[in-house]
């Protein structure tokens, strides 16, 4: 039994396999990375117990639909986040009740879209209470 192929469907089938390889199909086994970044502005807050401050995300996603968690907030912080009506970007907004701990935290935050995930960490200080 004779195997050998026509060198016209020889050419034809390596035309088709180098084509499905070179297309970055499942063959290869690779997957194509999510631009996927976040920054906080700024980096360092300041919240007094008792107090509020927000501040601006920037999310770059190539959804509008991400999932944003904050991790690390020290005890009596608590925060809310509000997303622009256009894009994920928006602000996120720290409350410290009047007994939240004193310090400086390293919290983060972490976005999650499209099967990826990033973070940032940034600096909050809790000061005391102003004195009326």
């Amino acid at each position: 039994m004779d195997l050998r192929l026509h060198p016209a469907i020889r050419i034809a089938l390596l035309s088709l396999l180098a084509g499905a390889v070179s297309c970055g199909g499942h063959s290869s086994g690779t997957v194509t990375p999510v631009n996927l970044s976040i920054m906080l502005t700024p980096p360092r807050l300041v919240l007094r117990q008792g107090g509020v401050v927000s501040t601006t995300i920037v999310i770059v996603a190539p959804t509008e639909a991400v999932q944003l968690q904050i991790n690390s907030l020290p005890s009596g912080v608590t925060a809310t986040y509000a997303a622009t009506d256009t894009n994920p970007s928006g602000t996120i907004r720290l409350m410290a009740t009047d007994t939240a701990a004193l310090g400086t935290f390293m919290p983060s935050i972490m976005i999650a879209t499209s099967g990826s995930t990033a973070s940032q960490s940034f600096v909050l200080e809790i000061d005391a209470k102003a004195k009326p």
